[in-house]
C-alpha cells in the first residue's frame, strides 16, 4: 500500500504543491507531507476518489470551508482534482499537524486534567461551527490535532447542516443513523463517543438503558461522566448544545461566556496566548512521556568531517500551570530563520577532496515541546546531496523516540545546502549524516559526509 502511494514522491499537484513525504492512508486515500514553491512552511494533502457522482459537491464543501475562521479549526488552504497515473482524485490542502489524538490512545488513556484542557479548544471550534449554521461531521481522535502549539479540531468534512452523510464518514453507532444528515445533533453525539474514548480508550464503553441513555461500564470522573451520559442519549432533542456543554465543563465561566459566535483570536491577546499556550503544553506534553522516555545511543567518536552545530534557547525556562503571558511586541519563540554556516569558506574548501556545509538550517522548537523532554532526544538523518551542493533526498538512519522531533529534524534537513566534494578535478554528488541532538535548552546538530 505505501508503496503504491510512495511512487507519487516529487509529483507536483494542481501545479504548485510539491509531494515530499507520504505520511499514511488506505488503499484508495492518502495524505502526503508537500511544499509549495516561496513558502518556508510544509502543508498537508490529501487525496480521495473521485467519484462522478459526489465529486463536485466534495469540493464545493471544501472551498466552502476556505472561507472558515476560527482559531482552533485546521485551515483548508486549496482543493481541486487532479490524475495520478489512470486514476483521478481529488485532493484537499490544510495546515499540517505535528500529531494527532488517535496517535496517543494506544498507549494510554488521557487524565482528567489532559481531557478537560483537549476538550476547551474542541467546544470553542464546534461551537463556530454550529452558529454559522454548519456541522462537523466526524468527530473522532483523529480529528483532533496538535499544530505547533495549538490543539485544533480537523475542518475538510465540515458541511452545512441537512445535508447529506457522506457514506465514507458515517458512524455505524449512531442511533438515527443517516436518516438526518449532517446535524448538530449527530456531532454532539459523536463528541461524547470520542469523550468516552478517550477516558477509557474504547470507544463504545457503554450499554443503553430502557430510557436511552448510556450505562458506563467503566467509572468516568466528572463532570466528563454527566456530559457524555447526556451526549449520548439516543433521542436526539434531549442531547445538550455546544454552549450546555461548556457550562457543564466550567460552570464558573457561563457568566461571562459570550452569546455570539467566538471571533478568531487576534494573535496578540494576552488571554489568547495562554490559553493556547497551555493546550499545547498539555498535547505535547501527552506525546512527549509516552515517546520520550528512551534514547537512541550516538558514537562518542566524531569523524574529522564532522563540525557540531548548537542552537540555544534564549532564555531557560521551566515547567509552570500557565506560562506568563509575553508583550505583543516580543513573542515567546519567534520563528528560527537559517544561518550561514559559521565555518568559513577558505576552511570549507580547503581539503578538494571532501564537501562541506554551506547553509545550514536548525529546526525551531517551541519550549513548551522542550519541557517534555528528559535528557536528549536524538534524531539521526541521512541526506543525498547532488553535484550542486542541493538535497535531493532526506531518510532516517534513526528517528529517535519521537515522530514530532523526527519530523522537525526531516524538515530542516531538506533546506540544508553543501559544498560539492571534488573527485578528479570535478564536483560530484555526496551523502551526509546529520546527528540532531534535541535538549531543554538547545538543539545541537553535527554533520558528517559519508560518501564519497
Amino acid at each position: 500500500m505505501a508503496e503504491a502511494w510512495e511512487q507519487w514522491h516529487g509529483e507536483i499537484i494542481g501545479g504548485e504543491y510539491r509531494l515530499r513525504q507520504y505520511l499514511g492512508g488506505s488503499d484508495h486515500s492518502a495524505v502526503f507531507l508537500a511544499e509549495r514553491g516561496g513558502e518556508p512552511q510544509p502543508v498537508a494533502l490529501k487525496f480521495v476518489p473521485a467519484i462522478p457522482a459526489t465529486a463536485e459537491a466534495q469540493i464545493a464543501r471544501w472551498e466552502l470551508g476556505k472561507k472558515l475562521n476560527h482559531t482552533d479549526l485546521v485551515r483548508i488552504l486549496g482543493a481541486g482534482r487532479c490524475q495520478l497515473g489512470n486514476s483521478p482524485f481529488l485532493y484537499v490542502v490544510t495546515e499540517r499537524a505535528d500529531e494527532n489524538l488517535s496517535q496517543i490512545l494506544p498507549q494510554r488513556a488521557l487524565t482528567a486534567r489532559e481531557t478537560s484542557d483537549m476538550l476547551r479548544p474542541v467546544l470553542d471550534a464546534l461551537g463556530y461551527l454550529h452558529k454559522n449554521g454548519f456541522a462537523h461531521g466526524h468527530i473522532a481522535p483523529s480529528n483532533i490535532m496538535a499544530i505547533g502549539e495549538q490543539i485544533k479540531l480537523s475542518s475538510d468534512t465540515a458541511s452545512a447542516t441537512g445535508q447529506p452523510v457522506d457514506p465514507s464518514l458515517a458512524s455505524p453507532d449512531l442511533p438515527e443513523g443517516e436518516r438526518a444528515g449532517v446535524s448538530k445533533t449527530a456531532d454532539v453525539w459523536s463528541l461524547g463517543a470520542t469523550l468516552v474514548e478517550v477516558l477509557t480508550q474504547r470507544r463504545t464503553a457503554w450499554e443503553e438503558t430502557a430510557h436511552g441513555e448510556p450505562l458506563f461500564r467503566e467509572k468516568l470522573p466528572e463532570p466528563f461522566r454527566e456530559i457524555a451520559k447526556r451526549c449520548l442519549h439516543r433521542d436526539p432533542s434531549r442531547r445538550p448544545t455546544v454552549d450546555e456543554i461548556q457550562t457543564l465543563l466550567d460552570p464558573a465561566a457561563a457568566t461571562t461566556r459570550s452569546v455570539v459566535a467566538t471571533p478568531p483570536r487576534e494573535s496578540g491577546s494576552r488571554r489568547g496566548i495562554l490559553i493556547v499556550a497551555l493546550a499545547a503544553l498539555v498535547l505535547l506534553a501527552i506525546l512527549g512521556w509516552s515517546k520520550l522516555s528512551s534514547r537512541n545511543p550516538q558514537s562518542a567518536e566524531t569523524p574529522p568531517t564532522s563540525q557540531t552545530i548548537t542552537q540555544q534557547v534564549p532564555q531557560k525556562q521551566t515547567p509552570r500551570a500557565l506560562p506568563e503571558p509575553q508583550p505583543e511586541t516580543a513573542p515567546e519563540n519567534p520563528p528560527q530563520k537559517a544561518k550561514p554556516a559559521t565555518q568559513p569558506p577558505a576552511e570549507k574548501v580547503a581539503d578538494a577532496s571532501h564537501g562541506a556545509v554551506a547553509h545550514e538550517v536548525l529546526p525551531n522548537v517551541p519550549q513548551s515541546a522542550r519541557n517534555t523532554i528528559s535528557g536528549k532526544v536524538r534524531v539521526s538523518v541521512k541526506v543525498e546531496v547532488d553535484d550542486t551542493g542541493n538535497v535531493t533526498d532526506v531518510s532516517f538512519e534513526s528517528p529517535g523516540p519521537s515522530k514530532y522531533f523526527a519530523r522537525l529534524a526531516s524538515e530542516a534537513a531538506h533546506q540544508w545546502k553543501f559544498t560539492p566534494p571534488h573527485v578528479n578535478g570535478r564536483d560530484v554528488a555526496s551523502e551526509w549524516l546529520l546527528r540532531f541532538a534535541f535538549g531543554r535548552e538547545n538543539t545541537t546538530v553535527s554533520p558528517t559526509q559519508t560518501k564519497p
